[in-house]
């Protein structure tokens, strides 16, 4: 070969070396904005790439989404999770369920035992999805190639299930030597157990519950010693979870049918210290995503009425080291059947939603930030219609976006797909 030749030879070759370097950067459509080349988890991770920028000091991540039972958000996080945790260095995986009833998902994840769909029946129905099977079935898989370094899944929600926590509140307060005719013991079970909505729960049963948690809380703080001197540390801090928990969802119960705004902030708080205090239990050091509704992961008020939700609860803990990535879509799907079937929301004019549609692309990742430009894409400060019927400043309650054009309902497990849409 001649020199000529085989110099044309190598500067075709570092041509091309150069042009997949470039092919490989993830694609910029505006500043702070990036095109996704959709939402299937197997999907290589190169386009997600901008995420882990923006998330490079988070140490707790919340994944929202604007309904529940879409399939198009539910892939999306199951992607997002599973970059987080190969790129990211993610260890632990929170979801907006019981966290007692969660516990048969977390068991499974960690051993690889039993049957998985078996275990999603403990979750809130709308999480016994395919999506999500296949993602306890993914870190089961990636646990037995990682033994020395496994994923953690728990659930964080306080909800439906007063009687499992009466029942370790009372076993514990056997434990540290209270007997069963102890004022505590007993008044524990003024507490509710089977709360629905549209049940109105009486004034004075509700005051004696509360009374009696705050005074456990209290005996707690006051003999930590003594207690310590019977159980051990993480015994006690069980047991605050067990009542923290129960003490919120008695003020949510409670305000259900009157104040909502309390309701939601009562909840809300509950979870973030379950979410929390769990995390802080099992896996201290794991970066942490919590998968749940956009209006709880979101890092101011979210909702009319001023209530605080889980995301500023999780803010004020850990400062900038807690990041909330919104879920949106410009029309949204679902199958629930205690809500709806079919198209649940559709964008409007001048909405976040309406305004990336008009980009033209079905997937994108938005960097609120909008670095490099000061003439950013959402004016900084200006309320917006999001969520399709909810006004916030995107920049205040959230750190980014992941938009799709439309939100397919989701594949269930709980019950048959319906028909609509």
């Amino acid at each position: 070969m001649s020199r000529c030749i085989r110099t044309v030879f190598v500067l075709t070759a570092l041509s091309a070396l150069a042009a997949t370097a470039v092919d490989a950067r993830p694609r910029e459509i505006l500043p702070g904005i990036h095109k996704l080349r959709g939402i299937d988890p197997d999907l290589t991770h190169r386009d997600l790439r901008p995420l882990g920028k923006l998330l490079r000091r988070a140490q707790i991540v919340g994944l929202g989404e604007a309904v529940h039972t879409t399939r198009g958000f539910s892939e999306a996080k199951v992607r997002l999770f599973r970059y987080l945790v190969e790129s990211e260095g993610f260890r632990a995986f929170g979801i907006e369920s019981s966290w007692i009833d969660a516990e048969p998902v977390a068991d499974y994840v960690r051993t690889c035992e039993g049957d998985p769909r078996e275990a999603l029946r403990g979750l809130f129905g709308v999480w016994e999805n395919v999506a999500v099977l296949e993602l306890v079935e993914w870190m089961c898989a990636y646990n037995l190639e990682h033994p020395e370094d496994p994923v953690h899944f728990y659930g964080f929600d306080i909800q439906a299930q007063g009687r499992a926590n009466i029942e370790a509140i009372r076993e514990f307060l056997g434990r540290i030597g209270l007997e069963e005719n102890d004022e505590r013991w007993l008044g524990v079970g003024d507490c509710l157990t089977d709360f629905f909505p549209g049940t109105p729960i009486p004034v004075e049963e509700h005051q004696r519950c509360v009374a009696t948690l705050d005074r456990i809380w209290s005996d707690f703080d006051a003999n930590e010693a003594e207690i310590l001197g019977r159980v051990s540390a993480t015994d006690l801090e069980w047991a605050r979870i067990h009542v923290f928990g129960l003490r919120a969802w008695q003020d949510a119960s409670f305000y259900n049918e009157t104040d909502r705004a309390r309701h939601f902030e009562a909840r809300d708080e509950g979870m973030a210290y379950v979410a929390e205090a769990i995390r802080r239990i099992r896996f201290p050091e794991a970066r942490t995503a919590l998968w749940a509704h956009n209006g709880h992961v979101a890092k101011d008020q979210f909702i009319i009425g001023g209530a605080d939700v889980m995301g500023v609860f999780l803010e004020r803990r850990f400062g900038k080291r807690y990041k909330s990535i919104a879920l949106i879509a410009h029309e949204g799907l679902i199958d629930w059947p205690a809500v709806g079937c079919g198209v649940w929301g559709t964008a409007s004019a001048g909405s976040v939603e309406e305004l990336l549609r008009q980009i033209g692309k079905r997937y994108l990742l938005v960097d609120l930030r909008f670095p490099g430009t000061q003439d950013k894409f959402l004016t900084p400060g200006r309320v917006y219609q999001i969520n399709w019927n909810v006004f916030i400043v995107p920049r205040r309650h959230f750190d980014g976006l992941v938009y799709m054009k439309r939100a397919e309902k989701m594949r269930p497990l709980a019950w048959e797909p319906c028909d609509g849409g």
